[in-house]
């Protein structure tokens, strides 16, 4: 699914520095994003130049590699001061994609060129196979919704043209068909097969791009009818009701209060297929009695609504935040939902 905003947050003071020396910057990151110290701990890393102003805007050129020094990415960013307290405090800024962005596979071959206005992906996108042969293309809408325009297999074959035809959908590497079936002015429309897994798979229907109904095929063959693709796994009562009763189980450390120190921690679990939470931890906070504390609470939950896929349930990784705040209140802990 595309998103139509991408928002990445860095370290403020690196694009200040880049900007005052008119140098390259330079960032390790993993494949979630976060910003690591070394390229022994990333997964690629990116070089920020100095940035063309001419426009009026802070656009900078980026270029992302793999670690074997091919391309990633090329793409312009624009950098916007977050203007607030609690932004300049943990110095953060945001990069806004402006034009075009061009992904390449790990090999240095083309893999997608995307245009991108103010953040949001628009127009045509065109895809590569990894032998260098196009495979689709699509025109974004400024809303995220897609316009199938054509298809063709690796071998050049057009399976579809202005919207009519075959398409074929695949995973992110190009080495299985997750997905195929019938496109009618621009939609899915008719039904759709495809794999979940190597032992299992689905059939979907389409009407004009919408999802009506589907089936899901397990290893062993049962059918697991369904009307939703995904559908998340969740606290009885939603994720309010979740913070509220950790809001009476959660115990503001007195160490931490004595010194006043604050601020949120995020928790990760796992929602097991029978709602039960498992491999809780905590990914930061301010320290690490208050990340056991947070991580106490969360185990005390009761079960969750186990997620589902394709009519079948699932595992379901999430990450919660608390916010711990001295309010006088000996139980102090709030929310803010992640963005």
């Amino acid at each position: 699914m595309l998103k139509p905003i991408l928002i990445i947050f860095f370290g403020f003071f690196v694009f200040q520095t880049a900007r005052a020396q008119r140098d390259t910057a330079i960032l390790y990151v993993k494949n979630s994003g976060n910003i690591v110290q070394s390229k022994d701990s990333a997964d690629y890393f990116i070089m920020v130049f100095s940035p063309d102003t001419t426009s009026g805007k802070n656009l900078f050129p980026v270029r992302g590699y793999y670690l074997n020094g091919k391309p990633k990415f090329v793409e312009t960013v624009e950098i916007v001061a977050r203007r607030t307290v609690a932004a300049y405090s943990s110095g953060s800024s945001t990069m806004i994609k402006q034009g075009p962005c061009i992904n390449f596979f790990p090999d240095g071959k083309k893999k997608s060129i995307e245009n991108y206005i103010d953040g949001v992906q628009v127009g045509d996108m065109v895809q590569y196979y990894p032998n260098g042969k196009i495979y689709a293309i699509t025109k974004v809408e400024r809303d995220g919704s897609q316009v199938l325009v054509g298809c063709r297999d690796s071998t050049g074959k057009m399976l579809a043209d202005n919207g009519n035809g075959e398409w074929l959908k695949y995973n992110n590497d190009f080495k299985k068909i997750t997905g195929e079936g019938p496109v009618k002015d621009g939609h899915e429309d008719g039904t759709w097969r495809g794999i979940i897994s190597d032992t299992s798979k689905y059939e979907l229907l389409y009407v004009k791009g919408k999802q009506i109904s589907g089936i899901g095929y397990d290893s062993l063959g049962k059918a697991h009818p369904f009307t939703t693709v995904e559908v998340t796994a969740d606290y009885k009562g939603g994720l309010a009701a979740f913070y509220k009763f950790l809001l009476y189980k959660v115990h503001y450390p007195p160490t931490d209060k004595t010194h006043k120190i604050q601020g949120k921690v995020y928790i990760a679990f796992l929602v097991n297929t029978d709602g039960s939470l498992t491999n809780v931890k905590a990914l930061r906070g301010p320290d690490e009695t208050l990340k056991a504390e947070a991580i106490r609470a969360v185990k005390l939950s009761p079960r969750w609504n186990p997620g589902y896929r394709y009519g079948m349930v699932v595992p379901v990784q999430y990450t919660v935040p608390l916010a711990f705040s001295i309010e006088g209140n000996d139980n102090a802990v709030g929310y803010i939902p992640i963005k």
